[in-house]
């Protein structure tokens, strides 16, 4: 689930990217993993992209050693062009996204000015285990669907909570698994729980993208469809590469019968 989380975050702050650098476009993470690919070739022939980061995490005695290599896939033969290595300790787990999205940046040869890095850095958490927590929640919910692995995203998003009462982000992901554990059950109380961990996150950072996709979530999926694509606009317009507001922006147009928004 760590691992799960970890690429799904970092991709996420990757596309953030996009609103500043036009060249750069961000295959997310849940793409990746539906259509099976394994190896830098098969991303090539799937998505059409020209380069690849591959990586690694690898536990230490006292942390993480994270390794990423960026592949070039523009030739018949696949061929690397930087690595990098980072040992983390276990009690500085929060500076991993940080770091690992400025090395990767530097991999990539994109210079982040101090706004950009700004706006990376929002909605971030200064507290490890929180952190940790987090990427195991959202590892979870990756694969919602096998065994109790939503009662772990939300006992995950609930310890990152407990660490740290202002992560917005951690909100917006148990607002997302309430949601699906009332899908799972019909049990109508997970969408009060839904609704009210979705409007914390709302209220913390107004301004983030996953946020908005959380609160239409939840909107479309209690039939409040207008509400849905406001909050879904508003997450493509707070980072135009975000994959899941689109889908979702699609998927409450249809609900409305708006198939020419749709197409």
């Amino acid at each position: 689930p760590f691992c799960d989380g970890l690429m799904e975050t970092l991709t996420s702050k990757l596309t953030q990217l996009e609103k500043f650098h036009g060249s750069l476009w961000v295959v997310p993470a849940s793409d990746v993993r539906r259509s099976g690919v394994t190896s830098a070739s098969e991303a090539a022939a799937a998505f059409g992209i020209n380069l690849v980061v591959t990586g690694s995490v690898q536990t230490t005695r006292d942390g993480l050693r994270l390794t990423m290599n960026l592949v070039s896939v523009e030739s018949e033969v696949p061929r690397q062009l930087a690595s990098s290595v980072m040992d983390i300790l276990m009690t500085d787990v929060a500076a991993l996204q940080d770091r690992t999205v400025l090395q990767m940046a530097d991999m990539l040869d994109i210079r982040l000015g101090p706004g950009v890095q700004t706006a990376l850095a929002a909605g971030n958490t200064g507290d490890s285990q929180a952190f940790d927590a987090y990427l195991h929640g959202r590892g979870y919910l990756q694969r919602f669907e096998k065994g109790n692995n939503i009662d772990l995203a939300i006992e995950s998003f609930n310890v990152a909570i407990e660490r740290d009462d202002s992560y917005a982000l951690a909100y917006a992901g148990l607002g997302e698994a309430y949601w699906l554990k009332y899908d799972a059950t019909k049990d109508k109380n997970w969408i009060t729980r839904a609704r009210e961990n979705c409007a914390r996150a709302a209220e913390l950072s107004p301004d983030l993208a996953p946020v908005h996709v959380s609160l239409g979530i939840v909107d479309r999926g209690t039939g409040h469809y207008e509400d849905a694509v406001a909050h879904f606009q508003r997450a493509v317009g707070l980072e135009p590469g975000n994959t899941a507001g689109y889908r979702g922006l699609a998927s409450a147009y249809a609900d409305l019968g708006r198939v020419g928004k749709v197409i």
